[in-house]
């Protein structure tokens, strides 16, 4: 009786050890994809771009705001914002539950953002603080857009679900949070649309259609430092609108 068993176990571990899973048919298996592929011409994969601060760190040792450190030298004198559409990304599929916030951008998405990251450069219009879409899309966005800063990897950035598919008020809200405890300098937030369209309508009274990886450059027309920024609509200047430059 133990030979049998014994030739049993035998048979029943070999078949399990030959025996190949098969998937469902609809079933597809995920692969992360990297979040960053640097391009031949401006690597970024060694390039720090900043880490993920917290509202409660920009407010002042008084209780008053808090100036901007590091990053870049732009000019600080009053209060600057740039506001900047992902750029190109790879298409949705369906079905794929939660894909949206995993969509990368393509090789066309990273010219553009270099594209415009260098135009924001050549304009001397650079952040010193950043708030951005914890999406991939607008992560990649920021990094590839930075990597043609003079000191890119010195901004200090905010990734937030707060930008993410939110409306004006939620825009505008995330702003206030993060950028509010500022003294004045240049902040640039990197979305979606529609909410991008929408809350530079708000802030400056212009409509603005954002394309992939567009930008737009506001100046406030009085307030001297963030906390009063949005305090009310079409307070803010359309200083320059920038679109990418690429042949693809």
């Amino acid at each position: 009786m133990k030979t049998v068993l014994s030739c049993i176990a035998v048979i029943v571990l070999v078949c399990i050890g030959t025996t190949t899973a098969v998937a469902p048919e609809n079933f597809e298996v995920l692969k992360p994809a990297p979040v960053q592929e640097a391009l031949s011409e401006s690597p970024i994969a060694n390039i720090d771009f900043g880490s993920e601060t917290t509202a409660v760190l920009k407010e002042g040792p008084n209780g008053g705001c808090q100036k901007i450190l590091g990053g870049n030298n732009s000019a600080n004198a009053g209060v600057r914002l740039v506001i900047m559409r992902h750029a190109k990304t790879e298409p949705r599929v369906y079905p794929r539950k939660g894909r949206d916030f995993g969509r990368d951008l393509v090789v066309r998405g990273k010219m553009e953002a270099e594209s415009v990251g260098n135009q924001l450069a050549a304009l001397n219009f650079l952040p010193q603080y950043a708030v951005i879409s914890n999406s991939s899309r607008t992560r990649q966005t920021w990094q590839y857009a930075a990597s043609q800063f003079p000191n890119g990897q010195g901004v200090m950035v905010d990734y937030t679900s707060d930008l993410y598919h939110c409306n004006t008020d939620g825009f505008v809200a995330a702003l206030r949070k993060y950028a509010g405890g500022f003294c004045s300098g240049t902040v640039m937030a990197v979305g979606h649309k529609p909410s991008v369209n929408d809350v530079a309508f708000w802030l400056s009274g212009s409509k603005i259609i954002f394309g992939t990886a567009d930008a737009v450059v506001l100046e406030h027309l009085d307030s001297v430092n963030w906390a009063d920024a949005f305090a009310a609509p079409n307070k803010f200047r359309v200083v320059q609108v920038l679109k990418p430059n690429t042949k693809h």
